[in-house]
């Protein structure tokens, strides 16, 4: 079976760390790919503007926009603070309370039936992002897999991420991981 080969080897690759770059990591390619993302926004948000207020838009769109937005964000965040930077600021020698309002947005991903979503979201509170580009990864694969193994990948991958790294991890970084963990 084609696919079931396919999925395999992108999940060895995700779990290996070694998905294949596209090779354009000069500063060039990365300024003309932001002129490209701003032109594309632009361009969204010209036809958003255009309109009516009461229109809705499909689902999907809107959970590929916010996925976007998390994913532009994080570039922020990287390109602003040095790895250097980042890998000082983690300290999880001691396990601390996530916040109310933290476990409010984990539960309201589990609710919307974004799994990936609320399980990056975790990984983000805890610096590790990783483990959050994995996930990120991973629910790419099923988007894009859904009809031909959607159910086997979110059961298969997901769990065994779930208990092999992201458990342990939350149990070092929160007291309350439990209830964390309890929500996705």
């Amino acid at each position: 079976m084609r696919y079931r080969s396919n999925m395999t080897e992108a999940y060895r690759k995700v779990v290996e760390g070694k998905l294949k770059e596209d090779g354009h990591t000069d500063v060039p390619s990365m300024k003309r790919l932001c002129k490209t993302i701003k032109e594309d926004v632009n361009a969204i948000e010209s036809k958003l503007n255009s309109m009516p207020s009461e229109e809705s838009i499909d689902t999907w769109w809107t959970n590929k926009m916010a996925k976007s937005g998390d994913n532009i964000n994080s570039c922020k965040d990287y390109i602003m603070n040095p790895v250097e930077e980042q890998k000082e600021e983690v300290d999880l020698s001691e396990a601390v309370e996530m916040p109310k309002s933290d476990l409010d947005n984990v539960k309201s991903f589990t609710d919307r039936n974004q799994h990936y979503e609320a399980r990056a979201y975790i990984c983000a509170r805890m610096k590790d992002d990783r483990l959050k580009s994995i996930y990120n990864e991973v629910g790419s694969l099923q988007d894009k897999y859904n009809k031909e193994l959607g159910f086997l990948l979110s059961r298969g991958v997901r769990d065994q991420l779930d208990k092999m790294v992201l458990l342990p991890k939350m149990k070092r970084a929160f007291k309350n991981w439990k209830e964390i963990y309890s929500s996705i």
